[in-house]
């Protein structure tokens, strides 16, 4: 009897499916900076902080305007945007969840920023 009982006990933990131990992979933020006419902002300096938080994720933009935040945590997060001769712009709270990956992740967030100067 306790042959079969053990044999029952070792099929049970064998037979459990894999994601149940699985971790979900991290979220993502994906935009493309451009300007009111729709081009590529290339040397914005992009930060996405998590909401509450101090530890700020910074990214310049390539000449496609295109930047990804990878491997973030659950949450809120605010982006901001910045570049001279343009006004700063920040947005949020843009929420990201677990395994926004692939399918799943939300369209690319299309920000354009405004050319303006800073007045004293």
């Amino acid at each position: 009897m306790r042959n079969i009982t053990a044999s029952a006990f070792l099929f049970a933990v064998l037979a459990t499916p894999t994601y149940a131990f699985e971790v979900a992979p991290p979220g993502q933020i994906a935009a493309v900076i451009q300007d009111d006419t729709g081009k590529p902002l290339p040397g914005v300096t992009v930060t996405v902080t998590p909401n509450g938080a101090t530890k700020p994720q910074l990214v310049i933009t390539p000449a496609d305007g295109v930047v990804k935040f990878t491997a973030l945590e659950t949450g809120n997060y605010l982006i901001k945007c910045e570049l001279s001769g343009f006004f700063t712009l920040t947005l949020g709270p843009i929420p990201v969840r677990y395994g926004t990956t692939g399918a799943d992740m939300p369209r690319l967030l299309k920000i354009s920023m405004v050319p303006g100067a800073v007045q004293y």
